[in-house]
Protein backbone atom coordinates (compact mmCIF):
# COMPACT_ATOMS: atom_id res chain seq x y z
CA UNK A 1 0.00 0.00 0.00
CA UNK A 2 0.72 3.91 -0.19
CA UNK A 3 2.19 5.94 2.44
CA UNK A 4 -1.12 7.70 2.34
CA UNK A 5 -2.86 4.44 2.62
CA UNK A 6 -0.29 3.79 5.62
CA UNK A 7 -1.11 6.69 7.53
CA UNK A 8 -4.44 6.58 7.15
CA UNK A 9 -4.87 3.33 8.65
CA UNK A 10 -2.01 4.29 11.23
CA UNK A 11 -3.92 7.57 11.78
CA UNK A 12 -0.78 8.76 12.06
CA UNK A 13 1.16 11.82 9.38
CA UNK A 14 3.07 10.65 6.24
CA UNK A 15 5.95 11.24 7.48
CA UNK A 16 5.70 9.37 10.65
CA UNK A 17 5.69 5.81 8.34
CA UNK A 18 8.75 7.34 6.31
CA UNK A 19 10.29 7.47 9.59
CA UNK A 20 9.06 3.77 10.70
CA UNK A 21 10.52 3.00 7.64
CA UNK A 22 14.04 4.14 8.08
CA UNK A 23 14.09 2.78 11.57
CA UNK A 24 12.72 -0.64 9.97
CA UNK A 25 10.14 -0.78 12.04
CA UNK A 26 7.98 -1.22 9.07
CA UNK A 27 9.29 -2.79 5.60
CA UNK A 28 9.12 -0.58 2.89
CA UNK A 29 10.67 -0.48 -0.77
CA UNK A 30 10.57 1.84 -3.56
CA UNK A 31 8.76 1.62 -6.71
CA UNK A 32 9.23 4.42 -9.37
CA UNK A 33 10.13 7.01 -6.65
CA UNK A 34 7.11 6.20 -4.35
CA UNK A 35 7.55 4.41 -1.26
CA UNK A 36 5.16 1.49 -1.10
CA UNK A 37 4.60 -0.26 2.56
CA UNK A 38 4.27 -4.02 3.00
CA UNK A 39 0.92 -5.23 4.62
CA UNK A 40 1.62 -7.64 6.66
CA UNK A 41 4.48 -6.01 8.25
CA UNK A 42 2.10 -2.98 8.68
CA UNK A 43 -0.30 -5.59 9.89
CA UNK A 44 2.10 -7.06 12.44
CA UNK A 45 3.07 -3.62 13.82
CA UNK A 46 -0.42 -2.41 14.11
CA UNK A 47 -1.08 -5.89 16.00
CA UNK A 48 2.27 -5.05 18.35
CA UNK A 49 0.90 -1.82 19.38
CA UNK A 50 -2.47 -2.92 19.79
CA UNK A 51 -1.31 -5.90 22.43
CA UNK A 52 1.42 -4.35 23.91
CA UNK A 53 0.15 -0.81 24.72
CA UNK A 54 -1.32 0.40 27.84
CA UNK A 55 -5.22 -1.19 28.52
CA UNK A 56 -8.00 0.29 27.24
CA UNK A 57 -9.33 2.95 29.76
CA UNK A 58 -12.65 1.82 31.72
CA UNK A 59 -15.16 3.53 29.51
CA UNK A 60 -13.18 2.58 25.63
CA UNK A 61 -13.08 -1.73 27.52
CA UNK A 62 -16.62 -1.36 27.69
CA UNK A 63 -17.06 0.53 24.48
CA UNK A 64 -15.44 -2.35 22.72
CA UNK A 65 -17.39 -5.26 24.58
CA UNK A 66 -20.46 -3.10 24.11
CA UNK A 67 -19.96 -3.35 20.32
CA UNK A 68 -18.54 -6.99 20.47
CA UNK A 69 -22.10 -7.82 21.53
CA UNK A 70 -23.66 -5.62 18.67
CA UNK A 71 -24.95 -3.26 21.20
CA UNK A 72 -24.33 0.65 20.81
CA UNK A 73 -21.58 2.48 22.75
CA UNK A 74 -23.06 5.73 22.93
CA UNK A 75 -20.80 7.32 25.41
CA UNK A 76 -18.24 7.22 23.17
CA UNK A 77 -17.30 9.39 19.89
CA UNK A 78 -18.30 8.52 16.03
CA UNK A 79 -14.37 8.34 15.71
CA UNK A 80 -13.27 6.09 18.68
CA UNK A 81 -16.85 3.60 18.18
CA UNK A 82 -15.10 3.26 14.24
CA UNK A 83 -11.58 2.07 15.19
CA UNK A 84 -12.91 -0.45 18.01
CA UNK A 85 -15.46 -2.19 15.24
CA UNK A 86 -12.08 -2.62 13.42
CA UNK A 87 -10.52 -3.65 16.50
CA UNK A 88 -13.20 -5.74 16.71
CA UNK A 89 -12.81 -7.45 13.36
CA UNK A 90 -9.24 -8.01 13.59
CA UNK A 91 -8.76 -9.08 16.70
CA UNK A 92 -9.87 -12.22 19.08
CA UNK A 93 -11.01 -11.18 22.27
CA UNK A 94 -8.47 -13.92 24.04
CA UNK A 95 -5.71 -12.00 22.62
CA UNK A 96 -7.23 -8.31 23.99
CA UNK A 97 -8.12 -9.34 27.25
CA UNK A 98 -4.50 -7.56 28.53
CA UNK A 99 -6.10 -4.03 26.95
CA UNK A 100 -9.90 -5.09 28.82
CA UNK A 101 -8.88 -5.24 32.59
CA UNK A 102 -9.73 -2.04 33.53
CA UNK A 103 -13.48 -3.35 32.75
CA UNK A 104 -13.20 -3.48 36.84
CA UNK A 105 -12.17 -5.60 39.60
CA UNK A 106 -12.97 -9.14 40.70
CA UNK A 107 -13.18 -11.02 43.84
CA UNK A 108 -13.86 -14.27 44.85
CA UNK A 109 -15.71 -16.11 47.66
CA UNK A 110 -17.24 -19.28 48.75
CA UNK A 111 -21.08 -19.57 49.95
CA UNK A 112 -23.44 -21.39 50.94
CA UNK A 113 -25.87 -22.36 47.63
CA UNK A 114 -28.70 -21.22 49.58
CA UNK A 115 -27.79 -17.24 49.57
CA UNK A 116 -27.43 -17.38 45.61
CA UNK A 117 -30.82 -16.01 45.70
CA UNK A 118 -29.88 -13.06 47.94
CA UNK A 119 -27.00 -11.98 45.72
CA UNK A 120 -28.97 -11.65 42.83
CA UNK A 121 -31.79 -9.43 44.65
CA UNK A 122 -28.97 -7.09 45.51
CA UNK A 123 -29.74 -3.48 44.19
CA UNK A 124 -27.40 -3.24 40.90
CA UNK A 125 -26.47 -6.80 40.32
CA UNK A 126 -25.89 -7.72 36.73
CA UNK A 127 -25.69 -11.63 36.08
CA UNK A 128 -21.91 -12.89 33.86
CA UNK A 129 -20.23 -15.55 33.16
CA UNK A 130 -21.32 -18.86 34.24
CA UNK A 131 -24.57 -17.16 35.57
CA UNK A 132 -25.30 -16.54 32.25
CA UNK A 133 -23.99 -18.79 29.64
CA UNK A 134 -27.22 -20.79 29.60
CA UNK A 135 -29.07 -17.83 28.20
CA UNK A 136 -26.42 -17.48 25.12
CA UNK A 137 -26.55 -21.31 24.14
CA UNK A 138 -22.47 -20.85 25.36
CA UNK A 139 -22.61 -24.90 25.21
CA UNK A 140 -21.98 -24.89 29.32
CA UNK A 141 -24.75 -25.50 31.77
CA UNK A 142 -23.10 -24.35 35.68
CA UNK A 143 -26.24 -24.10 38.71
CA UNK A 144 -23.27 -24.81 41.62
CA UNK A 145 -22.25 -21.58 40.98
CA UNK A 146 -22.81 -17.57 40.71
CA UNK A 147 -21.38 -14.88 38.82
CA UNK A 148 -22.22 -11.34 38.12
CA UNK A 149 -21.18 -7.54 38.64
CA UNK A 150 -22.15 -5.78 41.33
CA UNK A 151 -21.09 -2.08 42.75
CA UNK A 152 -18.31 -2.29 45.54
CA UNK A 153 -20.35 -1.42 48.10
CA UNK A 154 -22.65 -3.61 47.65
CA UNK A 155 -20.16 -6.63 47.41
CA UNK A 156 -18.73 -5.57 50.52
CA UNK A 157 -22.11 -5.21 51.88
CA UNK A 158 -23.39 -8.97 50.31
CA UNK A 159 -19.82 -10.81 51.68
CA UNK A 160 -20.67 -9.38 55.09
CA UNK A 161 -24.21 -9.88 56.01
CA UNK A 162 -24.25 -13.34 53.92
CA UNK A 163 -21.07 -14.69 55.29
CA UNK A 164 -18.96 -15.20 52.43
CA UNK A 165 -15.40 -16.09 52.57
CA UNK A 166 -12.86 -15.07 50.53
CA UNK A 167 -11.31 -17.79 47.96
CA UNK A 168 -8.72 -18.18 45.71
CA UNK A 169 -10.21 -18.54 41.79
CA UNK A 170 -10.15 -22.33 41.40
CA UNK A 171 -12.01 -23.02 44.48
CA UNK A 172 -14.77 -19.76 44.50
CA UNK A 173 -18.57 -20.53 43.94
CA UNK A 174 -19.68 -17.02 43.81
CA UNK A 175 -17.66 -14.65 41.63
CA UNK A 176 -17.77 -10.74 42.08
CA UNK A 177 -17.24 -8.52 39.44
CA UNK A 178 -16.66 -4.56 40.31
CA UNK A 179 -17.32 -2.35 37.34
CA UNK A 180 -15.09 0.57 36.71
CA UNK A 181 -17.45 2.37 34.51
CA UNK A 182 -21.18 1.22 35.47
CA UNK A 183 -23.09 3.45 33.67
CA UNK A 184 -23.74 1.20 30.34
CA UNK A 185 -24.88 -1.86 33.16
CA UNK A 186 -27.62 0.35 34.80
CA UNK A 187 -30.84 -1.12 34.77
CA UNK A 188 -29.45 -4.36 33.15
CA UNK A 189 -30.19 -7.74 34.24
CA UNK A 190 -27.82 -9.48 31.99
CA UNK A 191 -24.33 -8.40 30.97
CA UNK A 192 -23.59 -7.76 26.95
CA UNK A 193 -22.84 -10.70 25.66
CA UNK A 194 -19.20 -9.83 24.80
CA UNK A 195 -18.18 -9.25 28.85
CA UNK A 196 -19.77 -12.21 29.58
CA UNK A 197 -17.25 -13.97 27.14
CA UNK A 198 -14.32 -12.22 28.58
CA UNK A 199 -15.71 -13.47 31.89
CA UNK A 200 -15.94 -17.01 30.99
CA UNK A 201 -12.45 -16.53 29.02
CA UNK A 202 -10.87 -15.50 32.38
CA UNK A 203 -11.92 -18.63 34.03
CA UNK A 204 -9.73 -20.86 35.83
CA UNK A 205 -11.84 -23.89 34.58
CA UNK A 206 -10.43 -25.13 31.19
CA UNK A 207 -14.04 -26.22 30.04
CA UNK A 208 -15.35 -22.71 30.67
CA UNK A 209 -13.22 -20.76 29.29
CA UNK A 210 -13.47 -22.99 25.93
CA UNK A 211 -16.58 -21.78 26.15
CA UNK A 212 -15.64 -18.26 26.70
CA UNK A 213 -13.64 -18.43 23.37
CA UNK A 214 -16.46 -19.86 21.49
CA UNK A 215 -19.13 -17.79 22.26
CA UNK A 216 -16.71 -14.84 21.45
CA UNK A 217 -15.67 -15.79 18.28
CA UNK A 218 -19.54 -16.49 17.63
CA UNK A 219 -20.05 -12.81 18.36
CA UNK A 220 -17.03 -11.70 16.14
CA UNK A 221 -18.16 -13.74 13.30
CA UNK A 222 -22.01 -12.10 13.88
CA UNK A 223 -20.10 -8.84 13.54
CA UNK A 224 -18.83 -9.49 10.45
CA UNK A 225 -21.86 -10.44 8.63
CA UNK A 226 -23.71 -7.38 9.90
CA UNK A 227 -20.59 -4.87 8.83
Amino acid sequence: MSVREAAARLGVHRSRVRALIRAGRLHGRKVGGRWLVDRSSLDQWVRSRLLDGRPFSPRRAWGYLFLLSGEPAAWLDRATRSRLRKTVREFRLNDLLPKLRNRGDVQYFRGAPEMFEKIRAQPGFVRSGVSTSEDLDANLLVRDALEGYLPRARVREAAYRLALEPSDAANANVILRIPSFAAPLRDRVMAPAGAVAADLIESADARTSRAGNMLAERLRADRARSG
